[in-house]
């Protein structure tokens, strides 16, 4: 176990609930994905984490977008690694309240909620090869004084490697598809992959655990973390709370979420 207080890990002591409530996206199942208004939503409904999407401008702009395209949200099949900030800036990706809401800078999202909330935030080099956007990331949370509110996560293990070397204090999230775990073999390789990077914690596709349910034991024991993606049936929340005590649900409707878990007090281990 082992390792040293932070306030993420004071706040897993401290909550009332069984386990953190992540806004997948902000709050996606009620207001446009990774915008400032999804963000706000999913916080004011009790998220005390949000996931988010960052990807990186032709000109060194880190902004807030899931896809490698805009063709689903804007109906262009224009890659977004292609674009300086100057166009995407312009992108209408959604409405919220009779409002275009348009794709935000991290930077943004950080003076918008500062330190209301912590952030998970996935680095999308899986497909795109950003230079240098490990050391952006740090010097931008850094600059913002949100070191110990920063969570990073990404399917590519080499940029929590590269973030390790350029700002070992950052908080690290070994984020799992089926593909990659199995690549690891078992719950014991997929702990040997979060140690070798010395992970904060494990984010798993949560059908995985319903194939390796003792991963989350075998993380606990070594004092990793659990946070499943993404979660939003009540049957999976009880299957995830109550038999296997995950510490965190990655959701696209946080309020709901965190409703149901005032429902549902912690149970004894």
């Amino acid at each position: 176990m082992g390792q040293a207080m932070t306030p993420l890990t004071q706040l897993l002591l401290a909550t009332a609930l069984p386990c953190w409530v992540i806004g997948h996206r902000g709050a996606l199942a009620r207001c446009p994905e990774n915008t400032l208004p999804s963000f706000l939503l999913a916080r004011d409904a009790g998220a005390c984490m949000l996931e988010l999407d960052v990807q990186q401008s032709t000109d060194g702009k880190l902004f807030v977008f899931h896809d490698d395209t805009l063709e689903r949200l804007c109906g262009e099949k224009t890659q977004v690694a292609s674009l300086a900030w100057e166009v995407l800036s312009t992108k209408v990706i959604g409405h919220w309240q009779g409002q275009p809401l348009k794709i935000p800078l991290l930077a943004e999202v950080f003076t918008t909620l500062h330190r209301s909330v912590f952030y998970n935030i996935e680095l999308k080099t899986d497909t795109v090869a950003y230079p240098e956007i490990e050391v952006r990331l740090s010097a931008l949370v850094r600059a913002c004084g949100l070191t110990e509110r920063v969570l990073v996560s990404s399917f590519r293990h080499d940029s929590l490697r590269l973030v390790q070397q350029i700002n070992a204090i950052l908080l690290r999230g070994l984020l799992l598809d089926s593909r990659q775990a199995q690549l690891c073999g078992s719950p014991a390789g997929i702990v040997a992959r979060a140690q070798e990077l010395a992970c904060f914690s494990v984010h798993p596709d949560f059908r995985l655990l319903r194939s390796w349910p003792t991963l989350v034991e075998t993380c606990h024991v070594v004092g990793l973390r659990v946070f499943p993606w993404t979660v939003d049936d009540s049957q999976d929340w009880q299957f995830l709370v109550e038999d296997l005590h995950v510490d965190g649900i990655i959701t696209n409707d946080p309020g709901r979420l965190y409703e149901w878990l005032l429902a549902h007090p912690a149970v004894p281990r």
